[in-house]
C-alpha cells in the first residue's frame, strides 16, 4: 500500500512542478505582470515627450542668450583651462584635438585663423593615421562656434554630412 502512495506522490510532485513551469512560461509570453515591454514603452513615451519639449524650446528661442544656454546644455562649452573643446568641429576627434593642441591650436579662435594648408601639413606630418581627415571646413566651423551661430553651424554640418554620403 505504501508503494501505491509513493508512486502517486511522485506524479503529484511532477504535476506541481510542471504547473509552475507552465505558469512561468505563460507569464513570459503574455507579460501578465506588465513585464519589460510595458516598461520600455513607458520609457520611450517619456523620452518622446522630453524630445518634443526640447524641440519646442529650440523653436521658440529667438534671443542669443537662450540659444547659448541651450548650446551649453548640449556640450557647447568654451574655454576649459584655456582650451576649447575642438571636438565640436566635425572631423576632429580626440587624437586630432590632441595633435592640434600640441601644435598650439587650442582655441576656436586660433583654429579659425589657421589656414587649411597649414592644418593639412600638420596632419600629413604626423603619419597615415590622419590621412582620412579633411580640414577644409574646420576654420569655418570654428568661426561659427566662436560667433555662437549655432543655426549656421548646424546647416554647415548637415551639408558636410550630405556631401560625405554623396561621395
Amino acid at each position: 500500500m505504501s508503494e501505491f502512495f509513493s508512486c502517486y506522490l511522485w506524479w503529484v510532485i511532477l504535476g506541481i512542478l510542471l504547473g509552475f513551469f507552465l505558469l512561468w512560461l505563460y507569464d513570459r509570453i503574455f507579460h501578465r505582470d506588465g513585464g519589460p515591454d510595458q516598461k520600455n514603452i513607458r520609457e520611450i513615451l517619456r523620452l518622446r515627450d522630453e524630445i518634443e519639449s526640447l524641440e519646442a524650446q529650440i523653436s521658440t528661442s529667438n534671443n542669443n542668450s537662450s540659444a547659448a544656454a541651450l548650446a551649453s546644455r548640449f556640450g557647447f562649452l568654451k574655454q576649459k583651462r584655456g582650451k576649447d573643446n575642438l571636438k565640436l568641429v566635425s572631423g576632429i576627434g580626440p587624437k586630432i584635438m590632441l595633435l592640434l593642441n600640441q601644435q598650439g591650436i587650442q582655441t576656436f579662435q586660433t583654429l579659425s585663423n589657421t589656414n587649411v594648408a597649414e592644418l593639412q601639413k600638420i596632419l600629413d606630418d604626423n603619419g597615415s593615421a590622419f590621412k582620412l581627415a579633411k580640414p577644409e571646413s574646420w576654420p569655418e566651423q570654428s568661426q561659427l562656434i566662436e560667433k555662437e551661430d549655432w543655426q549656421a553651424l548646424k546647416e554647415l554640418k548637415d551639408s558636410l554630412i550630405y556631401l560625405s554620403t554623396k561621395n
